[in-house]
């Protein structure tokens, strides 16, 4: 590394370091958002399985896990499947199958 020859340059230098830590920091603070935010969509899709899966009538268990994945029941046009709802189900039944 070179030496810095004047006060200038150190300023310029700490500058840089101190825009990094901040970009690091504004970083770091958008991961744990996201991961909050997806910690709250599991726990909510967790509970709404739950509850499919005590559901008697097969007919309605069905209707309540396809609402479950975003579908329309009886033919109606499907809208696009929530991708976390879609894997919690998926996971379900993994889980399930291996238990047998």
């Amino acid at each position: 590394m070179h030496k810095l020859t004047d006060g200038s340059q150190k300023k310029e230098l700490m500058k840089v370091e101190k825009t990094k830590s901040l970009i690091e920091l504004c970083v770091f603070c958008i991961f744990i958002s996201l991961a909050f935010i997806y910690q709250a969509g599991a726990a909510e899709t967790e509970d709404r399985l739950s509850q499919c899966s005590k559901i008697e009538k097969d007919d309605e268990r069905l209707k309540c896990f396809d609402e479950l994945a975003g579908k329309k029941a009886h033919g109606q046009a499907n809208k696009q499947p929530n991708a976390s709802a879609t894997a919690a189900i998926r996971n379900r039944l993994l889980n399930q199958t291996s238990n047998l």
